[in-house]
């Protein structure tokens, strides 16, 4: 299951080009890993300006 719009296109993208279906899932690991790390990066900037652990935590998670 793809959540992300933008990933479904690329990934039917590659599809259609004849990628492998191993190239294609390390992709998408790819595409999340990036995701989460992002979301940690903004939850530990939101940390050090002194926002709540439970605010970070509901809207960057």
């Amino acid at each position: 299951m793809i959540v992300s719009k933008k990933l479904e296109i690329k990934v039917r993208e590659l599809e259609e080009k004849g990628y492998s279906f191993i190239y294609i899932e390390d992709y998408v690991k790819g595409f999340y890993k990036g995701s989460f790390e992002s979301k940690i990066k903004i939850a530990r900037n939101m940390l050090l300006k002194g926002t709540s652990l439970e605010f970070v935590l509901c809207e960057v998670f």
